[in-house]
């Protein structure tokens, strides 16, 4: 699944990876990865072990 190897060799905020998914929002995103797999994404990134990703810049 790409969403898993984003999550787990990126670190890219969920809302990036996201839209570069072709998802329209975050929680879209959320919602299809947590039907598909469980955890839901930010729980798979942490239970991976990986860093958090810095917050993206508000425009």
């Amino acid at each position: 699944m790409r969403a898993k190897a984003l999550l787990i060799h990126g670190d890219r905020p969920l809302v990036d990876m996201a839209l570069a998914l072709s998802f329209s929002s975050q929680a879209n995103f959320t919602r299809a990865f947590s039907q598909a797999t469980v955890p839901a994404p930010g729980r798979f990134r942490q239970e991976c072990g990986l860093r958090q990703p810095k917050p993206s810049p508000t425009i």
